[in-house]
């Protein structure tokens, strides 16, 4: 006759297979998310729940950090990704797309936004008295970044 195993053995046997199960669970996550740094579709993706994952975290600094390391991972693929597809869109001349990468990416345009930012500060700060210190400042900053200073004040219709 066979031999029943005691209660505990078949609860740590149970324990083992939980804790296989959710390890293959969490490294299957970590897969989708080096490709697609988007934890509910990778959840899906796994046949766990979101909040599942967000539990793990909590519990489970070493899963954090694995975590941090797939998405990042995944990031950089979807850059390299969407980059392609900017590049694209570029080849068949759609302006969009051509001057996203030209102000963000070619370090000759790269001042259009940053005279477009400047000009915004600029108009936030003469809603505030300015002193002639503070004017002057900001002149400097225009010029160091070979930025013309305006001449006039921009007004809200310009």
């Amino acid at each position: 006759m066979a031999r029943k195993k005691n209660n505990s053995e078949n609860i740590g046997k149970k324990e083992e297979t939980v804790r296989k199960r959710k390890w293959e669970k969490q490294y299957e996550l970590f897969q989708h998310l080096k490709r697609n740094p988007n934890i509910e579709w990778a959840s899906q993706k796994v046949g766990v729940h979101r909040s599942t994952v967000y539990r793990w975290m909590e519990e489970s600094e070493d899963f954090k950090k694995m975590l941090g390391y797939s998405l990042k991972e995944g990031t950089s693929v979807m850059n390299d990704i969407m980059e392609s597809l900017l590049i694209q869109a570029a080849k068949n001349y759609k302006v969009g797309a051509i001057t996203f990468w030209l102000r963000n990416r070619h370090p000759a345009y790269l001042h259009i936004r940053l005279q477009e930012r400047l000009m915004e500060i600029f108009k936030d700060s003469i809603t505030h008295d300015l002193t002639q210190e503070q004017l002057a400042v900001m002149e400097r900053a225009f010029k160091a970044w070979s930025i013309p200073f305006p001449e006039k004040l921009p007004t809200d219709e310009s």
